[in-house]
């Protein structure tokens, strides 16, 4: 048996991933991966940016959460404009607010 290739498609090496859950109000990003080589790079910001504005035009909220010991996704989801809604004993569960909000 044979097993899929992402890179044959996209032909270049896989950096990470990403899941989402988006429904008629809301976007979640349910998780955010990039390997380590790749962190720091500027990476996870443009592909958070980028749901953000696609949601935005959409008129749908946005939410994200990140592990309580992962403190530069939390830097990092902060510096975009999330802010803590509430925590669990693993996460912080965080909404996006625009800069006019």
């Amino acid at each position: 048996m044979s097993h899929f290739n992402p890179e044959s498609i996209f032909k270049t090496p896989l950096i990470g991933f990403i899941q989402i859950n988006d429904n008629i109000s809301n976007v979640n990003i349910v998780e955010v991966h990039i390997i380590h080589e790749y962190q720091g790079n500027g990476i996870g910001f443009d592909i958070i940016s980028n749901i953000i504005e696609q949601a935005i035009k959409e008129s749908k909220s946005f939410t994200i959460g990140c592990f309580i010991d992962n403190i530069r996704a939390r830097q990092l989801y902060e510096r975009i404009g999330f802010k803590v809604e509430s925590i669990t004993d693993t996460h912080y569960e965080m909404k996006y607010f625009s800069s006019g909000k």
